[in-house]
C-alpha cells in the first residue's frame, strides 16, 4: 500500500468514482436527469463533490446514496447495529474511522449520537474522527470555513457553539488527497503488519507464477504457429 498519494491522480480517481455512482443512480431510477443537470450547474459555480451536492440538495436519499456507493465500490454496507454486533463477536478491538463535517450535525453525530446508539445495542468499539478534526481548523491548514450562525436553525446549534466555537468546516473543503492519505495512515496503523507482509509475499509469488505461466503459454502458441 502506498504511503503517499499523488494529488492529481487522487482527483482523477475521485471524479471517476463519483461518475460511476451517478451512472448507477440514474440506471436504478434513483436520480432524475433534470436533477443531475441542476446539481452539475451548481457544482460548476461552487465546486465540491457532485455526490455530496446531490445529497445536500435532497435529490438523492441518504439510503440510496449509501447503497449505490457500496454497490459500485464493492464495499460492505454496515449498519450501526451490525457494527455493534461485530464488536461483541470479534476477539479484537473494533475501530470506526469517522469522516464528516465539523458543524452542529456532524460533530453531534460522532461525539454523541453514534456512541449512544452503539451503547444501546451493547456494542464496544472506538470511534476515531479522522476528518474534519482539530488540525484542519488551524489557520495554517488553509481549509475554508463558515460561521456557525449559518446553522442556527439546527437544534444542535447551541450545543455546538458551546463546545466547539463559532466556526464550521465542511468535509468537501478538504483535499481528497489529504483525506485519502489520512485514512490510509489510520488503517495501516491498525494492521497486523506481520500478517499483512505475509499476504503481500503470497500475492507477489502468485503474480510471478501467473506471469511465468502466461509467458510459457505464449511461447508455446508461438512455437506451434511457426511449424
Amino acid at each position: 500500500m502506498n504511503a503517499v498519494v499523488d494529488p492529481a491522480g487522487s482527483e482523477t480517481v475521485e471524479t471517476g468514482a463519483d461518475e460511476r455512482v451517478v451512472a448507477a443512480l440514474l440506471a436504478k431510477g434513483r436520480l432524475k436527469d433534470a436533477d443531475l443537470a441542476r446539481a452539475r450547474r451548481l457544482q460548476e459555480e461552487t465546486g465540491g463533490s457532485l455526490l455530496t451536492l446531490l445529497a445536500r440538495l435532497g435529490l438523492v436519499s441518504e439510503r440510496d446514496h449509501a447503497e449505490t456507493c457500496a454497490e459500485v465500490l464493492d464495499l460492505p454496507l454496515v449498519s450501526i447495529k451490525d457494527a455493534a454486533d461485530l464488536s461483541v463477536a470479534s476477539d479484537k478491538p473494533l475501530t470506526v474511522l469517522y469522516i464528516g463535517d465539523r458543524d452542529p450535525s456532524g460533530m453531534h453525530m460522532s461525539e454523541i449520537d453514534l456512541p449512544d446508539r452503539i451503547a444501546r445495542y451493547g456494542g464496544d468499539l472506538t470511534i476515531v474522527r479522522v476528518a474534519i478534526d482539530d488540525q484542519d481548523t488551524r489557520v495554517e491548514s488553509n481549509v475554508p470555513h463558515f460561521m456557525a450562525k449559518d446553522k442556527r436553525n439546527d437544534p444542535r446549534y447551541h450545543w455546538f457553539v458551546e463546545n466547539y466555537g463559532h466556526n464550521c468546516w465542511e468535509l468537501d473543503a478538504l483535499s481528497p488527497a489529504i483525506l485519502r492519505n489520512r485514512l490510509e495512515a489510520e488503517i495501516v496503523l491498525r494492521l497486523d503488519r506481520e500478517a499483512w507482509s505475509h499476504m503481500q509475499d503470497i500475492e507477489a509469488t502468485e503474480r510471478e507464477s501467473t506471469r511465468k505461466f502466461v509467458a510459457g503459454y505464449a511461447a508455446s502458441i508461438s512455437g506451434h504457429a511457426s511449424k
